[in-house]
């Protein structure tokens, strides 16, 4: 019988639920004994707290014949009296007798449940597996063994009943035997989330508890092919687990032969899969590099070359999540069955039983199948445009009617394209409905895909970051309590550097609501369907965290990090490899001077202040010379990356030099930013100051260039030849740079920025670049 979650969030009497002190997690007392974190301190395994958070059934309908029936109390009271001596004598005779003492033990049940509701299970496989398990004399412990189906992992032919797809779950594997051997075949799902070993779960967070700033294991596959070198993290104890050597072993034959990667390989819904054959769905190169680590929900962070890859990796994160979703709908539906004919078994029993031994043999089916709220996915995404895209794609992937549709087409569609004269980049960024401040949830029906769901109501949850973190801040404004993001599975941030253009501190306001901790009861909720590992708050060992990117940053990076995400599945980062032929430097198309300056840092907390220190000493004279002996036409453009060293710069140029000089920013007025580029054009101002997120969100042509200052390297190797070539050679056109020898570049770069520099130059010189004695290298 499904129990709500009262005792979980109240302290009640019969029921006393606190909080450890050791831990903040689920106790409960009985006895001498404590359940804490929903094992048994005294003998491990997950089945002990399912007995407290689901009541016997039979036990709680016979309790009025109990009461009417005097005599049959008194009978079974004689027998408690000698349950305690046939325990001894079990206990002295290595417990030679279980069915006996199974039968025996079924009645005490009764009783013990009569007198207090607290009925205690443990599992007779733990002890089958060398568990030392000590019972008390002045407790009972009662065993009871858990039957679960064992079900097939191959999909089912028939597809005229749904009810049919349901059936071709995995069902769950025995929850007290320590399930360390994962076999190959074995579905993703089943190990990563719908059953989880418990025991191996207890220990990864025992263990990351006790080593905060444990280094785990790392291991680097070049896929030369490609150009991208991977490097996969698994838990620093997989030594110890057979799943991780498994795992490690998987990776290794994957990447060694991606390209034999196919859909096949992986467990997808039939239904699903028929409907990607019908839509002619097949694998492109990159979609094979990435389908292992995400369908076996490793974290991953991709950075793909160009942004035409990002469609190729939208389409396969979303037949994943929809998979997901399916998955757990079925599961959930298929546990609904069990329930529905197990109920009707009881009431059969209810009605047919002459004794009391009949109705125990019937045992409730274990169904743990579910989070606390019902979205299981969020993807956060930079604009309605990309929104747009990605449920064009959803409904193209599941062929399902839609709801609502007409609703979402108006917000969301727009068939408008971005300047043509721009670079090829900013029209793919900009192109349709790019409004920054939206959010929607869809939720997947049997028949149809509904849009603008309820957030409880949803599977997955799209939104900005903006649109989501306004959302929550209205919420926590009204003082409602909305936790619809405690149960997320998968958390997918698609597009991160446009993203970071945007407000990175609105991805660092979401992380925190993120499988939050609850604060209050859910409405509706049937906590006996509740998973162990969901109660015990170990979303962090298990939600799988999708970055998809451009190129990378200490941001992005920072979204995988030991703080962050613990996933026991491994973690997997690619990066690209720059050869010298791929090299942003050798995209320019003309031949111009380029100086590579470093400067030496002491540390990367350093670095900023070190870089203003040498821009001081170094290039402001030289930039006062040149500007005092120059009088051609054309004047210097100084870009920088930061908006807080644009400030700096800025004031000291200001107060502190005599240099004539303009600057645009982000947040400059219209009339503003045409009136400051017509006066450096015009002569008027010799140097103008320009923001590496100006250029992203607008890529003006600024005329009058003849030199440019990179005070730091730009995030994307894009923006550098770019930068170059459009400015220089509009100068060229318009007679501004009559000896392009008499032009220069000239970068600031110090061996912190290796990341940023290979980008530029190369992998090959980079080295040479950052640890050499020279300071500075000319390019041609």
């Amino acid at each position: 019988m499904a129990r709500k979650a009262g005792s979980f969030f109240k302290n009640e009497k019969s029921k006393k639920f606190n909080k450890s002190k050791h831990g903040g997690k689920i106790e409960k007392q009985t006895s001498n004994k404590i359940v804490s974190n929903g094992i048994w301190k005294s003998k491990g395994g997950r089945s002990s707290l399912r007995t407290i958070s689901k009541v016997s059934t039979f036990a709680q309908n016979e309790n009025e014949e109990l009461h009417k029936n005097s005599e049959k109390i008194e009978a079974n009271t004689e027998v408690e009296s000698d349950a305690e001596k046939y325990h001894s004598n079990e206990k002295r005779n290595n417990r030679n007798n279980n069915n006996a003492q199974n039968s025996f033990e079924a009645l005490v049940a009764i009783l013990e449940n009569e007198n207090d509701h607290n009925s205690i299970q443990y599992n007779d496989k733990i002890a089958l597996n060398d568990r030392n398990i000590s019972n008390n004399s002045d407790e009972l412990l009662i065993a009871m063994k858990s039957e679960d189906d064992t079900g097939n992992h191959s999909e089912n032919d028939s597809e005229n009943d749904e009810s049919d797809q349901d059936n071709q779950e995995v069902e769950d594997s025995d929850e007290g035997e320590p399930n360390l051997e994962i076999k190959l075949g074995a579905d993703p799902f089943d190990y990563h989330f719908s059953s989880p070993d418990s025991d191996v779960l207890d220990r990864y967070e025992s263990f990351f508890e006790k080593n905060e700033n444990s280094k785990w294991l790392t291991n680097k596959y070049l896929v030369d092919e490609m150009n991208y070198m991977v490097t996969v993290n698994l838990p620093p104890i997989q030594n110890e687990l057979s799943l991780n050597r498994i795992q490690e072993d998987c990776t290794l034959r994957n990447y060694q032969n991606y390209l034999k990667n196919a859909l096949t390989n992986y467990h997808i819904k039939s239904r699903l899969k028929s409907s990607l054959e019908l839509n002619n769905f097949k694998l492109s190169n990159i979609q094979k590099l990435l389908i292992d680590p995400m369908f076996t929900y490793k974290d991953i962070v991709f950075p793909y070359y160009d942004y035409l890859n990002e469609s190729e990796v939208r389409d396969l994160y979303s037949v994943h999540v929809i998979n997901h979703v399916y998955k757990t709908r079925d599961r959930i539906l298929k546990n609904n069955t069990k329930m529905s004919a197990y109920k009707e078994k009881l009431r059969e029993n209810k009605n047919q039983r002459n004794n009391l031994n009949d109705s125990h043999h019937l045992e409730e089916p274990d169904v743990q199948d579910q989070g606390f709220h019902r979205p299981k996915a969020l993807i956060l995404l930079p604009s309605r445009n990309c929104c747009f895209d990605l449920i064009k794609k959803m409904v193209k992937i599941t062929n399902l009617k839609q709801e609502n549709r007409k609703k979402f087409e108006t917000q969301f569609a727009d068939d408008s394209l971005a300047n043509e004269f721009k670079p090829k980049d900013f029209q793919y960024l900009f192109k349709g409905n790019n409004h920054d401040f939206f959010y929607i949830g869809i939720k997947f029906t049997r028949k149809s895909i509904k849009f603008y769901s309820s957030f409880n109501q949803s599977d997955v949850i799209l939104a900005s970051p903006l649109g989501l973190k306004g959302f929550l801040e209205s919420n926590l404004k009204k003082k409602e309590q909305e936790e619809f993001l405690s149960s997320i599975e998968i958390l997918v941030i698609d597009q991160a550097n446009t993203i970071q253009f945007q407000n990175w501190s609105n991805i660092s306001f979401i992380l925190p609501f993120i499988n939050k901790k609850l604060t209050t009861q859910p409405k509706d909720l049937d906590f006996s369907r509740v998973r162990m590992w969901a109660i015990n708050d170990n979303y962090k060992l298990l939600r799988q965290n999708l970055i998809f990117c451009k190129f990378l940053t200490p941001e992005i990076n920072n979204l995988l990090s030991y703080k962050n995400t613990l996933n026991l599945s491994g973690k997997v980062k690619f990066k690209k490899i720059f050869k010298s032929e791929l090299a942003s430097i050798n995209k320019i198309g003309f031949k111009v001077k380029q100086y590579f300056t470093r400067f030496n840092s002491s540390s990367p907390l350093n670095d900023a202040d070190e870089r203003f220190k040498y821009f001081k000493m170094n290039v402001v004279s030289s930039i006062l010379k040149q500007q005092h002996d120059d009088q051609d036409e054309g004047g210097t453009l100084i870009y920088i990356s930061s908006y807080y060293e644009y400030l700096r710069i800025k004031d000291y140029l200001s107060n502190k030099t005599s240099l004539d000089f303009t600057s645009i920013d982000e947040y400059s007025t219209q009339s503003k930013l045409s009136r400051n580029r017509d006066l450096f054009f015009k002569n008027r101002y010799k140097i103008i100051l320009y923001t590496e997120r100006l250029h992203f969100y607008n890529r003006f042509d600024i005329k009058g260039v003849k030199n440019i200052i990179f005070y730091n390297l730009p995030s994307d190797e894009v923006f550098y030849s770019e930068i170059i070539l459009r400015y220089l050679s509009n100068s060229m056109l318009n007679n501004i740079i009559k000896d392009i020898n008499l032009c220069f570049v000239r970068v600031l770069y110090s061996k912190w920025d290796q990341l940023l520099l290979e980008k530029i130059v190369g992998e090959d010189k980079t080295p040479i670049m950052c640890y050499s004695n020279n300071e500075t290298y000319e390019f041609r």
